[in-house]
């Protein structure tokens, strides 16, 4: 008849833990849920009791990056490649502590240059110089992760070799060839 006494209590109970009176939102923490729940009126109608499936995923997902060839990491830690070296991106979304799936990788995004983020879609590819490439992975519950710094020089230019003598040549005919003596030494630079 559409007449109502109002709502006297509500409780949930969490995974087969103990009943708890509902008096404002709740959080749960990261893992799989199941809850029950029902409502007792103000002249003691009970509800029926129900139950719903909750999967909380509190973990941002973890990005990596991978160098292809050509490349070079030097003593120092640069890293160098050339316009062509591909440069991808890769994401994991971890499990969730109770050991299910989390809730996957949603979209991993790029910046360079101190432009906004964008979502990645193919390898970057860089002009010659330095470059500092920020990335991060968001995911399918819009955890995201912090973003980290790939750093990477492009070297795209291919080195000139030279060399000169220590001492001239003696050039002698027929041949017209250079001749040097035995203490002559090469001096080679790039």
């Amino acid at each position: 008849s559409g007449v109502a006494s109002g709502v006297g209590l509500t409780r949930y109970q969490d995974t087969g833990g103990p009943p708890t009176a509902l008096g404002s939102p709740f959080a749960l923490s990261e893992g799989a849920h199941e809850l029950a729940y029902q409502s007792l009126d103000n002249v003691a109608n009970l509800e029926l009791l129900r139950s719903t499936n909750a999967w909380i995923d509190a973990s941002a997902p973890i990005s990596a990056f991978a160098i292809g060839t050509p490349s070079h990491t030097a003593p120092s830690g640069t890293r160098y490649i050339t316009q062509v070296t591909p440069v991808t991106f890769s994401a994991a979304d971890p499990a969730l502590r109770s050991g299910q799936p989390g809730s996957g990788v949603n979209r991993i995004e790029l910046t360079v240059g101190g432009r906004a983020f964008a979502t990645y879609a193919f390898a970057p590819t860089f002009v010659e110089g330095s470059h500092a490439l920020l990335y991060r992975s968001v995911d399918n519950v819009l955890n995201q992760e912090a973003a980290r710094t790939l750093e990477v020089t492009s070297d795209n230019t291919a080195p000139a070799l030279t060399f000169t003598f220590n001492r001239a040549p003696v050039v002698r005919p027929p041949a017209s060839e250079p001749w040097f003596p035995a203490d002559f030494s090469i001096i080679w630079s790039a």
